[in-house]
């Protein structure tokens, strides 16, 4: 339900529909609903149009942190474009936690989670070799640990049969 008014002549939109932020959905609708965007030069378009309403309500992108990353179905990858506007160009990203490339594989977001599982593991060395915590507490701590740590995120993993 989208409610609007004017008070005081500022126009106020209330939204209760949506995603939360945080939610794994919202890189996905995120990428559907941008979809359209397919030249450097639209891009670019659309940046500055939403600088331009953002700075009508007192909002700035900060292109410091702002990246853009071009998803093409022919990998191609445009690895000659080095910046769109004032972001830069990459090919990977981190967001929310979870590695996002260009390649639409999952193989180095699952690779990046193991790694990350295996140095929570390291960092319990003391207490696998502590002869007074039992078992069932070691496992214990291997669930919350280190298996929360590798399965993060793991509902958005495509796996293909070759992986």
């Amino acid at each position: 339900m989208n409610k609007c008014f004017v008070y005081n002549d500022h126009l106020f939109i209330a939204t209760r529909k949506g995603v939360r932020q945080g939610c794994v959905l919202s890189p996905m609708i995120f990428n559907i609903n941008s979809e359209f965007v397919m030249r450097q030069e639209e891009l670019v378009a659309l940046l500055n149009i939403l600088e331009q309403h953002s700075a009508a309500y007192g909002l700035g992108i900060n292109y410091n942190n702002t990246k853009v990353m071009i998803v093409d179905r022919e990998h191609d990858n445009h690895r000659e474009i080095k910046s769109i506007g004032c972001c830069e160009v990459v090919q990977s990203f981190v967001y929310l936690g979870s590695l996002i490339d260009n390649s639409g594989s999952c193989e180095h977001k699952i690779g990046r989670r193991i790694q990350q599982a295996r140095v929570a593991m390291t960092k319990l060395t003391k207490i696998w070799r502590d002869h007074n915590i039992t078992k069932a507490t070691k496992m214990s701590l291997v669930q919350s640990l280190v298996f929360s740590i590798f399965l993060y995120a793991s509902e958005t993993w495509t796996v293909k049969k070759a992986d």
